[in-house]
């Protein structure tokens, strides 16, 4: 496909590839990028200080293809800073982040980007996806995101918020947007005190400058890696799951704060939307920690039990 580019922006697209140790899986994701039937773009890879081969893979990448812009940071600035990275370099009128260990059907870009110029009101646009193992197996699809779409503001916005994590709606952040629409939302910004779910606030956010829209086509495959288990003892064990537990409610505290201020600053929703927005949140934020105290009970005694009753971060409302 020949250059489509409009007026104002030197290419139609960008893609940002933030990467940190990317190892074997690295040069897959790169190629299944420049394969892409949609010729117009350049693929922004910022390296956060790999320490394995990936500076080596990035810039023969580079060298063989004119549309690889290879950055690279000798201190690791984190991942939060380096997707925004990516997004700071781009020049394209549609942008894309890209994980470095996912695969891309060769119509992704071409298709997401007709949906994008068919749709002037929509902000994001994304496909029918799975996961996919080491290996490149699918492992797991994923139907439900079709129901986020919605002309009305304050629907899409409930639908997004009242989806389940589990449901995939996280990976709406690998979609193509318009490019200027992620600049005025912020990128990932910190909404909270922690970082995570930052990539479900920041869909959010887009959701609440624009529509979604969808093609039912599997055009993409993204990765999930299985972590081998370290041998540790019993006691390690339990005092190693109770502190990861605890921080995992605490994450999902503040990933709930973070959709309480997105509501209050979102332009264009009534009183009552805002309302009903965060009856959702706050619906949603007890569920969650509902959900975390059912799967301790299965290992903790009642001594701890009651310990941890006492504990402030169980009392912290929304």
């Amino acid at each position: 496909m020949g250059r489509d580019s409009t007026a104002g922006f030197p290419l139609a697209v960008s893609m940002g590839m933030p990467v940190r140790n990317g190892g074997p899986l690295l040069s897959e994701a790169l190629a299944s990028l420049l394969a892409q039937t949609h010729r117009d773009f350049e693929l922004i890879i910022s390296d956060n200080a790999s320490t394995d081969e990936t500076a080596d893979l990035c810039r023969a990448a580079a060298d063989r293809d004119s549309r690889v812009r290879y950055d690279r940071s000798e201190v690791n600035a984190g991942a939060v800073a380096n997707f925004n990275r990516v997004l700071s370099l781009a020049r394209g009128e549609f942008f894309m982040w890209a994980a470095s260990d996912d695969v891309w059907h060769p119509r992704f870009v071409e298709s997401l980007c007709g949906l994008l110029r068919a749709s002037p009101g929509a902000v994001l646009a994304f496909c029918s996806f799975n996961n996919i193992d080491e290996k490149g197996r699918g492992i797991r699809e994923y139907p439900d995101l079709a129901g986020l779409m919605a002309d009305d503001q304050g629907t899409r916005l409930s639908r997004f918020l009242a989806q389940p994590e589990h449901l995939g709606k996280a990976n709406l952040i690998y979609g193509m947007t318009r490019r200027q629409a992620l600049v005025d939302a912020g990128g990932f910004t910190l909404w909270s005190e922690r970082d995570w779910g930052v990539d479900m606030l920041a869909v959010f956010r887009l959701l609440s400058m624009g529509q979604l829209v969808l093609t039912h086509e599997l055009l993409f495959h993204k990765r999930l890696l299985s972590a081998a288990p370290s041998p540790v003892r019993i006691p390690e064990a339990l005092s190693s799951g109770l502190g990861r537990w605890r921080e995992d409610l605490l994450d999902r505290q503040a990933y709930f704060f973070g959709y309480r201020k997105l509501i209050s600053m979102t332009e264009g929703l009534s009183p009552e939307q805002r309302e009903t927005l965060c009856g959702i949140a706050r619906a949603r934020a007890r569920q969650v920690r509902r959900e975390a105290w059912r799967g301790l009970r299965h290992t903790a005694n009642r001594k701890l039990m009651v310990t941890l009753r006492r504990m402030a971060f169980l009392d912290r409302a929304l």
